[in-house]
């Protein structure tokens, strides 16, 4: 499968994962279930940092274009942080910033998602060859399955 599909894909599974936490934000374990999405987001971006972004490197791009890519790095920061703040508020028991914090969190997170589907992977597609697509597809499949970012995602809600 070509990385952008993957990756697409991926961005479906994740949107899900979200959906799942907001339904169950009460949920006992929430905790446990975030730090699970956590591991999961983490593969992604390492699949997205790692192999497909490198893709662009050595290419001419159009300010517009490394507009996007830089706008993308920014948007893992911001992810991250967000990510550290919903645990540190449900470590401390602060639901209302936890709240917040979450409700941040998607917002930021499809937005990102957006961002890549729309600008950066068509930009990747202009000026790479169907085979490299598929080699980086292949090696992103092997990472994402090595980490395990399949196997606890259809947890039950």
């Amino acid at each position: 499968m070509n990385i952008l599909n993957l990756l697409k894909d991926d961005h479906i599974r994740l949107s899900s994962e979200l959906v799942k936490l907001r339904k169950n934000l009460n949920h006992p374990d929430i905790r446990g279930r975030i730090k699970h999405f956590i591991s999961d987001y983490e593969a992604h971006e390492s699949v997205e940092e790692e192999l497909l972004l490198p893709l662009l490197n050595d290419l001419k791009l159009c300010p517009c274009e490394v507009e996007a890519l830089d706008k993308c790095h920014e948007n893992h920061d911001d992810i991250w942080g967000l990510l550290d703040r919903l645990l540190e508020a449900v470590d401390s028991m602060r639901f209302p910033e936890f709240q917040m914090a979450f409700f941040h969190l998607v917002a930021v997170t499809e937005g990102h998602f957006g961002l890549e589907e729309r600008i950066l992977f068509p930009t990747i597609e202009r000026y790479m060859s169907a085979d490299a697509l598929d080699k980086a597809g292949k090696t992103a499949e092997q990472r994402l399955s090595a980490y395990g970012a399949f196997e606890h995602s259809s947890r039950a809600a």
